[in-house]
């Protein structure tokens, strides 16, 4: 998973190309998430002390604010990601 940060990105998981396209894991990330929140919610504090806790805290801060120019960018063909995008 790559992270854009005022320094660059950085790469905080396996670099290696998965079986799918990088919005199907994102999308699998947060909809885990919000799986444990609506239905497990007992399991929350546990899953984010745990070593989840960087993976899931920088998904829900980044995902949702790139996840349109993602979707736009994988129509057009092209890089589209705007840094620190807020919608």
């Amino acid at each position: 998973m790559s992270i854009l940060t005022p320094a660059g990105y950085r790469y905080y998981c396996d670099l290696e190309p998965g079986v799918f396209h990088h919005l199907c894991y994102s999308l699998m990330a947060l909809f885990f998430i919000g799986s444990i929140v609506r239905y497990r919610p007992t399991a929350v504090g546990d899953t984010f002390a745990g070593e989840l806790r960087p993976l899931a805290t920088e998904s829900l801060a980044l995902i949702p604010r790139q996840f349109l120019y993602q979707i736009a960018g994988r129509i057009v063909g092209k890089e589209c990601v705007v840094p620190f995008a807020r919608i």
